[in-house]
Formats: structure tokens, sequence, C-alpha cells
């Protein structure tokens, strides 16, 4: 587990990643640690999903899961095949700091 300071350097160094995938991969990470997301919940995120105020606690709502795998074992074809969430979060409203500690993962 990481420390409040390591988890801020380690979001601002997986921005410099690509021009795209930077900023994405800062986002799950930033859910990860802070909303205790799981990868493939954070990839199912959209912005519908989430109500980040300027200041104070948002809300993630969950609603699926995006598994990674590689393009021959899902069904759809794709990387990421659309799944349900895990037993003790069927449909889950969490609690998260993001919008306070990063506003900019909320773009």
């Amino acid at each position: 587990m990481v420390n409040p300071r390591q988890a801020g350097a380690l979001l601002a160094a997986v921005t410099y990643v690509g021009r795209s995938r930077g900023p994405r991969m800062m986002a799950l990470y930033a859910c990860t640690y802070y909303a205790a997301l799981r990868p493939e919940e954070a990839a199912g995120l959209r912005r519908e999903n989430c109500q980040l105020p300027d200041e104070g606690w948002g809300m993630l709502t969950l609603e699926k899961a995006r598994p990674q795998a590689n393009k021959r074992y899902t069904d759809s074809g794709e990387a990421h095949d659309e799944r349900g969430l895990k037993r003790g979060r069927m449909l889950a409203t969490l609690g998260c700091g993001l919008g306070v500690v990063y506003p900019h993962a909320r773009r």
C-alpha cells in the first residue's frame, strides 16, 4: 500500500504517458486509490456515473465492470467485456475524495 505522498507522485508521473493514455491512467489509478475501486470497476465508469463537486466529497455510482483480457478470450472480441459487478457491489454508490485532491481527473 502506498501512502498519500507516494500516491500523489504516482498520479503525477502517469500523466506523462502519451497524450490520451496518461490522463486516463491517472483517472484509473486515482479511482483505485481514493475510492478503493477494482481496476475493472474504474474502467466501467462513465461521466454520468460521477458526481464530483469542486469542494467536498463526490459520488461514484458503479453499474458494471469492464475486465480486460486478450481479444481471443472475450465473448465480444474486444479487449474489454462488459460484466456485472462482483457480488458485494451489485449496484453501489461510493463516496470519494477524488474531486478534492485531483480536480483535473474529472475530465
